[in-house]
């Protein structure tokens, strides 16, 4: 969170605004607003599915966090793929060379951000929000995640299943 509100500081001409779609730990809610970035935050409470794939595809980036705990390498959020399938950029936080990094870095819709690395998430923010500057619809080119649809997913089943 602090590496969101330093770009407050060097970008005050991007609207940042964080939206958190769900349920939020209390931890988290104290965290964002004992570094100040409470006016630039919006908590949505849980809302039907299809209603938070609406928040998804309005969005810029979104933000994966992979548990901090033991053995977190073969963690794959369910919401990654409908991640994935939505052309934005992921800012994943969490173990550099996990599933859940390589996949991003395979689709190339991001990758993982070690847990206590400011300095790599503040550039990689400053990057994003350079790039938002430039064009502020920063989907992604058609980006390799075809393959990890449920239809291909199934077909692949499918054929082992034979």
């Amino acid at each position: 969170m602090a590496a969101c509100a330093t770009c407050t500081t060097r970008h005050p001409d991007v609207p940042l605004k964080l939206r958190f779609v769900g349920t939020v730990s209390a931890g988290v809610q104290e965290q964002i607003r004992e570094v100040g970035l409470g006016k630039h935050t919006e908590f949505v409470p849980f809302v039907p599915h299809d209603e938070s794939v609406g928040y998804l595809l309005r969005s810029t980036a979104l933000l994966m966090a992979i548990p901090d705990v033991a053995h977190n390498f073969g963690i794959l959020p369910g919401k990654v793929f409908e991640y994935l399938a939505s052309n934005k950029p992921i800012i994943c936080i969490g173990p550099v060379g996990s599933d859940a990094d390589n996949l991003l870095e395979e689709c190339g819709a991001g990758r993982a951000l070690p847990y206590d690395t400011y300095s790599g998430m503040l550039d990689h923010l400053d990057s994003l929000f350079a790039a938002w500057r430039i064009n502020s619809n920063l989907d992604l080119p058609a980006i390799n995640h075809a393959q990890y649809s449920r239809r291909a997913l199934t077909q692949k089943l499918a054929k082992l299943i034979k």
